[in-house]
């Protein structure tokens, strides 16, 4: 029986193709005519199988200069680039570096079985500072690499737990690759619409002052949340655990973290 190409495998819904820019020319040719012609052939057969599929499709440079640079075909890029949105670097959306932060620290915490809470101040300064050249990619790696660093007598991440390359290369501000790898492009072939960049500002981001009022807030809606789950559960922790959603450990350390009687 022979296996299913992702075409097949998609059918009727959307297939992604991830840093499009990255694909020899010749697949490129082979992509552009499925999608005029919407269909496959199997390797080596004869029959013609119709595919409904929609593409969304990814670049790590600009279209125009990927095309200058012969990576990706021109006849291509204007096939897919019906909808095409202009992700800006991760360094002009600094409001984002805290929720992502966050949500990444929330993914290692379950992995790991961490009970982090959230940065420092001294790192969380340092993360609305740093450039972040590799955008999402590189903050995710930081996060996953400090979280095998953190002890069971942490709740915070420190700048002693970030990698030392990070360190570095703030200093060093590697103006080179930041300059090449400071977006992303995201293309559609669904329908066409023109979506211009908005620039965050300092007062649409938030300062770094604002930042730490808003991790102070966190933490003390989750004491609230704990406290309510134990009276709610007449004390029992593991009762309480389940109804937060943690493991036992990580509600008595939270206990203790919080004092609560």
């Amino acid at each position: 029986m022979e296996r299913e190409g992702l075409f097949e495998q998609a059918q009727g819904g959307t297939l992604f193709l991830d840093e499009i820019n990255s694909m020899p020319l010749s697949s490129q040719a082979k992509l552009l005519r499925v999608l005029e012609e919407k269909t496959v052939q199997h390797l080596g057969s004869k029959e013609h199988i119709d595919v409904d599929v929609r593409i969304i499709s990814s670049s790590n440079a600009l279209p125009q200069e990927a095309i200058e640079e012969r990576q990706i075909r021109a006849d291509l890029f204007y096939r897919l680039a019906v909808v095409n949105i202009i992700v800006p670097p991760l360094s002009q959306r600094q409001g984002d570096v805290f929720i992502l932060t966050n949500y990444f620290i929330s993914v290692y915490n379950e992995r790991f079985d961490k009970h982090i809470m959230g940065l420092d101040d001294d790192a969380l300064s340092f993360f609305l500072e740093f450039n972040w050249p590799g955008n999402v990619r590189q903050l995710k790696h930081c996060i996953e690499s400090a979280m095998n660093f953190v002890t069971d007598d942490d709740y915070t991440i420190k700048k002693s737990h970030l990698p030392y390359y990070i360190l570095k290369q703030n200093d060093a501000n590697f103006t080179g690759y930041k300059k090449k790898n400071n977006r992303d492009t995201i293309s559609s072939n669904a329908r066409s619409v023109e979506r211009p960049i908005t620039k965050i500002g300092p007062n649409q981001a938030g300062n770094g002052l604002e930042e730490v009022k808003v991790f102070e807030t966190i933490r003390e809606n989750e004491k609230e949340r704990i406290i309510r789950a134990l009276l709610e559960c007449n004390g029992n922790v593991s009762k309480a655990a389940k109804v937060l959603g943690m493991g036992r450990q990580s509600l008595i350390y939270r206990i203790k973290k919080y004092n609560i009687q």
